[in-house]
């Protein structure tokens, strides 16, 4: 049986294995590996991965129980039978839910859950309030769950993106601009701010943007391409292309 080299590897079985039950799959949202929410559901489900079961793994999972009562923790399926289900018993004991993804040569992973969380979990308001606005603010999932080499592509990356997109491609300066064509409320504080140095005050209330901001649009071509089609087609029904 193939074995799973790298945390990123369970991702994308898992994210399939979800949105097959009608979730909207997010990574890495408020330091949660995978966040999956769907309609009528109260609480979000959080999926912590491993390579391999761990205490850390459970530990962190544990920790999530702050955020959500549907906690689980997910990782490339041992080969002894006896551990698995000794794991999936230690997980009921502790309240939170236990995934397996299965590798092999010739077929699509196989994914398998051995216990779901119990509903009894203290979360805090606080926790569960920033996790949801999260989640709803990202317009699509660009970062595949358990990568820690790259930048996160957050909500507030997303919305500097939209600013650096409509100042690069359709020359406009002042943040009441970019407000109006990507609908983007905050694009003031983040123009004015300027958090990652993309954006540079060439005079009052106008900004052009740097060097830096240019190299972004590049390197996140990905998420850009996800959403310029509509900022473009509503800036040419308002006549501005």
């Amino acid at each position: 049986m193939p074995q799973c080299t790298r945390e990123t590897d369970l991702y994308a079985p898992l994210k399939h294995w979800l949105e097959l039950q009608q979730y909207v799959v997010r990574s890495e949202v408020c330091h949660c590996d995978i966040v999956a929410m769907r309609e009528g559901q109260k609480h979000p489900l959080v999926i912590e991965l491993k390579k391999t079961f761990t205490i850390a793994l459970l530990l962190q999972a544990l920790r999530r129980r702050t955020v959500t009562p549907l906690v689980y923790i997910a990782a490339a399926r041992p080969r002894r039978a006896k551990l698995v289900s000794g794991l999936s018993l230690l997980c009921t004991q502790l309240g939170i839910g236990m995934i397996t993804v299965a590798f092999f040569s010739r077929k699509p992973p196989h994914v398998e859950c051995h216990c779901t969380p119990t509903p009894d979990a203290q979360t805090r308001p606080s926790k569960v309030k920033s996790l949801v606005t999260e989640f709803s603010h990202r317009s699509g999932d660009y970062t595949e769950g358990g990568q820690t080499r790259l930048p996160l592509v957050s909500a507030y990356r997303e919305k500097a993106l939209k600013c650096a997109y409509v100042m690069h491609t359709h020359g406009m300066r002042t943040p009441r601009d970019i407000v109006t064509t990507t609908q983007t409320m905050a694009a003031p504080a983040i123009v004015r701010n300027n958090v990652y140095g993309w954006f540079a005050r060439t005079s009052r209330g106008q900004y052009a943007l740097t060097d830096a901001g240019v190299a972004a649009l590049d390197a996140y071509a990905h998420v850009v391409a996800a959403w310029s089609e509509t900022i473009d087609r509503a800036l040419m029904l308002r006549g501005d292309m």
